[in-house]
């Protein structure tokens, strides 16, 4: 079984109702995983925006679908080297998408 990992943007897609029917073929029947800090950005986007009770259902429902990848010492450690890398090779990201 195939793992893949979304970011915030694709993880989204399918909240909105914009999934791309390639991307959802290739996401069908796969484990799908979202950092802590994909949820932490619904629930940013869900504060930011005054959702409700029903608008915040569908992700809310969603998230129980995914696993999500705990913030831990290794993770942390693996978070601080790709942006590290990323500068020095002058391709900086922004620290939500590392």
């Amino acid at each position: 079984m195939a793992l893949v990992l979304l970011d915030a943007d694709a993880a989204s897609l399918p909240q909105k109702g914009r999934l791309p029917v390639d991307l959802g073929r290739h996401l069908n029947g796969a484990t799908l995983l979202v950092p802590f800090i994909t949820v932490g950005e619904f629930y940013k986007w869900a504060e930011r925006r005054s959702w409700g009770v029903r608008t915040r259902q569908k992700p809310e429902a969603w998230l129980h679908t995914v696993v999500i990848i705990p913030a831990d010492r290794e993770v942390t450690r693996t978070w601080g080297t790709i942006p590290a890398r990323a500068d020095t090779s002058d391709r900086p990201r922004p620290a939500n998408d590392s």
